[in-house]
């Protein structure tokens, strides 16, 4: 049986975003919301899947960032690749969208006081060169700014607590 192989040569930059917020909630109440209840605000039309019913965090090393569609059904999004409780969570991001490649997203707590807490967010990626790229990058910083500044903290100005 005959092979076929194809390459394709595709020109790349490295796309670094890095973007701050500020709460005026306990670090641990951020915490809980990015990682125990991530599917509470974080939903479509942020989400790979049209018909995704979930959105989950495992926060453990190897832990799955991934949608949820019916019983059995989803994507796995990512992997998380570092954690330090209740201050880091990196995530390396495995489905990426079209003209985005790979990209590792992170996310720091830093405990301002009792009742406030910055959340900073690092978003690196390699996108592929051309007008597709603008378009990527408008994306990311749009959709961050939507999923943390607006669904998170509004989530957290609800007094969003954790679950379980």
């Amino acid at each position: 049986m005959a092979h076929r192989f194809q390459s394709t040569e595709v020109e790349l930059f490295e796309f670094l975003l890095e973007d701050e917020f500020d709460f005026p909630v306990p670090a641990q109440q951020v915490w809980r919301a990015i990682t125990e209840d991530i599917g509470k605000w974080w939903g479509p039309p942020f989400t790979l899947l049209s018909d995704a019913t979930e959105v989950r965090l495992e926060p453990s090393i190897g832990g799955r960032f991934m949608e949820i569609c019916g019983e059995n059904d989803g994507a796995l999004l990512g992997l998380v690749t570092e954690i330090v409780s209740g201050r880091l969570v990196r995530i390396r991001i495995l489905r990426p969208r079209a003209g985005v490649f790979p990209h590792e997203v992170c996310f720091t707590l830093e405990h301002l006081s009792e009742t406030r807490t910055k959340l900073k967010l690092r978003h690196e990626s390699w996108l592929k060169r051309g007008e597709q790229a603008e378009i990527s990058k408008h994306s990311i910083l749009t959709t961050w700014q939507t999923v943390l500044d607006e669904r998170l903290r509004q989530w957290l100005s609800e007094g969003g607590q954790a679950t379980g």
